[in-house]
């Protein structure tokens, strides 16, 4: 029998859906089960591995995950709706797959849901938040691991950030409303640390007020209260306006490098700092160079 499409959810019987199967902790296949009733966002379950029993209890077209329900899809092209994004998962759809699911987009600073602008990314026990993707100008809901619900306050402004042994950071190491963007140094060795989203408001030493971003998403509604907030763009290769809304909290002191050019070392500076005028010549104004404004036009 040729395997049925998941997407389409469509070469099974009547009451039957197209489906991932797994057989094994390690083995599954697509291939049609009893049709679920859970409609996309609802909470699903598994069942245990077996040809019979693992699959879950999604409507056809979907599957769950991490105790969602979302939408089957084809990873090249994307053809997901607006508001949502598709991603593979590991486990799911084979070994080299070409289906995914449709992850909610977000907003990381309100962590909104895209799709129905939804709290939470429309979870209300914390098992999910909104951590930003660099494939996506969003943001994407994504499972928080269980030790950081247990103890949210391990993970927030400034502490190292959950990962895989032997160092680095999962993009959902943090508590909701964190994310491990930084090291705590400039050191290439030093830990990854959480750092707070927050909207970011122009800043130069003209106009320092919103230094710490805009309440009520600030670093000081954040707990970061000597932080600055710095514009996301500046981590982007070709800043665009896309990330204009979307900050983070830090300490700029603690990043030593030969930022300006000048062959000497010294700490990244403040943007209450800065001049809004061209000092050196290059054409950009001193505080947008160090990102401390809306992306400069191209």
């Amino acid at each position: 029998m040729p395997e049925c499409d998941p997407v389409l959810n469509t070469g099974c019987d009547v009451g039957e859906k197209c489906t991932w199967i797994t057989v094994s902790e390690t083995l599954g296949h697509v291939g049609c089960a009893a049709d679920g009733v859970v409609p996309r966002g609802g909470a699903c379950t598994y069942g245990e591995p077996g040809e019979t029993t693992g699959f879950d209890d999604c409507q056809g077209g979907h599957v769950c995950i991490a105790g969602l329900c979302q939408e089957v899809c084809t990873l090249a092209p994307d053809d997901c709706q607006a508001g949502t994004i598709c991603n593979r998962y590991g486990g799911l759809f084979g070994e080299e797959p070409k289906y995914g699911a449709c992850d909610f987009q977000c907003n990381p600073v309100t962590q909104v849901r895209l799709l129905d602008a939804a709290a939470n990314c429309g979870v209300a026990d914390g098992s999910r938040a909104c951590y930003m993707s660099f494939n996506d100008e969003n943001g994407i809901c994504v499972p928080v691991p269980q030790q950081i619900q247990a103890n949210p306050g391990d993970y927030q402004q400034d502490d190292i950030a959950f990962g895989p042994p032997g160092g680095g950071a999962y993009l959902n190491g943090c508590a909701p409303g964190y994310a491990p963007l930084l090291r705590s140094s400039q050191d290439t060795s030093a830990p990854i640390i959480c750092v707070a989203y927050c909207q970011p408001a122009e800043t130069h030493s003209g106009n320092t007020a919103g230094a710490g971003g805009t309440a009520p998403y600030s670093c000081a509604n954040r707990g970061a209260l000597t932080h600055e907030c710095k514009y996301f763009w500046t981590f982007e290769d070709t800043p665009t306006t896309a990330h204009d809304t979307l900050g983070f909290c830090w300490t700029p002191e603690n990043y030593t490098s030969d930022w300006d050019g000048d062959g000497n070392a010294e700490p990244y500076p403040r943007c209450t700092s800065l001049p809004d005028s061209d000092t050196d010549g290059d054409g950009t104004p001193e505080h947008l160079f160090y990102g401390c404004g809306p992306a400069p036009a191209p």
